[in-house]
């Protein structure tokens, strides 16, 4: 994949993006939100059950995480994301957009692929178990919510139509993304804070939505969802 990663004139790594897909990726976010402010969920502060190393994101989300967070605080999450690459963690392929076939439609019957299992701790938890990155984190983290504690269940508690909504926003923030790469937050973060200039291996190519990956039994009810996503990354 060819590198979309530059050196800026202090030798440090640069990207090259447009301001208006930062902007459009705060709207899905402040969406998605403005969505689940009614669903009644356990999760709380110190809630980190679901918190792993089985989180990926998209270059255009590493760098609205950067805006939001302190030099101090990059710092140390380039430090923490460093050490944490000598252990197992799950690795993209192709991305989600990507992974649809034109010539097939998904989901017919409505089953999930078997879940990866890397469910080590999240590098950048601090001490009491709550996110150092809370306010920047990725979307991957703002969709895993749950109607039961984790801890006790040992898996989220979301019904059917929520997993194939949060399928669509993930395919939503590619798109804005598409020329830019997906991959694990330990692999994307330092990438994209300036640690590294060359393209990685560890990541894969964002394209555009082909099309929204929806089972016929939650067509009716994700279809103004999907509308106003389009209108809002179009």
């Amino acid at each position: 994949m060819k590198s979309v990663l530059r050196p800026d004139n202090q030798g440090r790594c640069g990207v090259e993006i447009e301001p208006f897909r930062l902007q459009r990726l705060d709207a899905v976010y402040r969406y998605y939100d403005a969505l689940m402010s009614k669903l009644q969920v356990s999760c709380a502060a110190g809630c980190a059950a679901c918190c792993t190393r089985h989180v990926w994101m998209t270059r255009l989300e590493a760098l609205w995480m950067r805006a939001r967070i302190p030099d101090d605080t990059a710092a140390w999450v380039c430090s923490r994301l460093d050490g944490a690459r000598q252990a197992p963690r799950s690795i993209p392929t192709e991305s989600i957009n990507n992974g649809l076939s034109t010539d097939e439609d998904p989901g017919q019957d409505g089953r999930e692929p078997a879940p990866v299992a890397y469910n080590d701790p999240c590098p950048l938890l601090l001490s009491d178990d709550r996110c150092s990155i809370y306010d920047g984190r990725p979307f991957a983290c703002r969709c895993m919510l749950s109607a039961s504690a984790c801890a006790s269940r040992g898996f989220a508690e979301q019904p059917q139509w929520l997993i194939w909504m949060n399928t669509i926003f993930l395919q939503a923030i590619e798109h804005l993304d598409h020329g830019g790469f997906t991959g694990n937050l330990i692999d994307v973060v330092p990438l994209v804070f300036g640690q590294e200039c060359a393209a990685s291996p560890l990541v894969v190519a964002n394209s555009p939505i082909r099309y929204w990956a929806v089972p016929p039994a939650y067509r009716q009810r994700l279809k103004p969802v999907a509308q106003r996503l389009w209108e809002i990354i179009s």
